[in-house]
């Protein structure tokens, strides 16, 4: 192995995915997807609206700000809570 046992190279995969082998890659795919349709991620999303001085919660409005385009957006910024 050209650098060792621990250390592997990263290549970079269509749709803007970076794994260590085509298992890796193949599995980040089928999350991402799955992540996308569910949409599960809305849960744990706010929008932070500097315009308005406040904070989006609901998933129903999160959706909507996320639908909007670049300069709609200027002044909302997502943060995801942990």
């Amino acid at each position: 192995m050209m650098f060792g046992r621990r250390e592997k190279i990263w290549k970079q995969y269509p749709q803007n995915i970076a794994a260590v082998n085509n298992r890796e890659a193949l599995y980040l795919l089928h999350y991402i997807t799955y992540i996308e349709i569910t949409k599960c991620y809305l849960g744990t999303t706010e929008i932070l609206d500097a315009q308005r001085y406040r904070v989006i919660n609901k998933k129903n409005s999160i959706l909507k700000v996320l639908m909007l385009s670049e300069k709609e957006r200027i002044f909302l910024f997502p943060v995801n809570k942990n």
